[in-house]
């Protein structure tokens, strides 16, 4: 069930018109990061940060999803 998700994201962050997007290169680092790379907290947390830059703190999260 979860590796199909993680599969469709990564066929998302793969398409030419979001290849580009901060978010989506933080995305693409977290989901080929080794499980030696200490810093996927700080990645995410970036990413996190760089969000919020770009759509504001009010992030609506759709639960059925």
């Amino acid at each position: 069930f979860y590796f199909s998700k993680l599969r469709d994201v990564e066929i998302l962050c793969q398409m030419a018109e979001f290849r580009e997007m901060p978010v989506v290169k933080a995305i693409i680092r977290i989901l080929y990061a080794s499980h030696t790379n200490v810093d996927v907290l700080g990645i995410a947390q970036s990413a996190s940060v760089d969000v919020r830059a770009l759509i504001g703190d009010n992030l609506d999260v759709d639960e059925d999803v």
